[in-house]
């Protein structure tokens, strides 16, 4: 059983259309949003400003959506590829960038992970070939 459980509202490839709700500001609890792959237009509204617990927004997909970001909390993650969408929000700058950043952490550690354990297997089977001839 979770011990915490987010509450996302997921509205992807729904074939939505027009401007997206500025109502959707009033779900203050909102954890994660996903409008992608749909045909929504216009801006993204600011009441989106209020969203104060939203920790990730996924615009992707939404060929007609543009013009800038509202200002959001400066933990949310904001996908907006294949959109219109200027990336004016410092909050949505940092965010990229720290996404990027610890994916290639997470892809360097792997790496020597990955390297200290093939190590680890070769130091093994070169013991079982020296006891073997003991």
């Amino acid at each position: 059983m979770p011990t915490s459980l987010s509450l996302a509202l997921n509205l992807t490839g729904n074939n939505l259309n027009g401007s997206i709700p500025s109502q959707l500001g009033a779900a203050t609890q909102l954890e994660i949003l996903d409008l992608s792959n749909n045909n929504f237009t216009g801006t993204v509204p600011n009441s989106f400003f209020a969203l104060k617990s939203l920790t990730e927004l996924v615009l992707s997909n939404n060929r007609l959506l543009s013009g800038l970001l509202p200002p959001l909390n400066p933990k949310t993650i904001v996908s907006f590829a294949g959109t219109g969408i200027l990336n004016n929000s410092a909050s949505a700058q940092g965010n990229v960038h720290r996404k990027r950043k610890s994916s290639t952490v997470l892809i360097v550690v792997v790496v020597i992970v990955g390297i200290f354990a093939g190590f680890l297997l070769i130091a093994a089977i070169f013991g079982l070939i020296m006891s073997k001839r003991m």
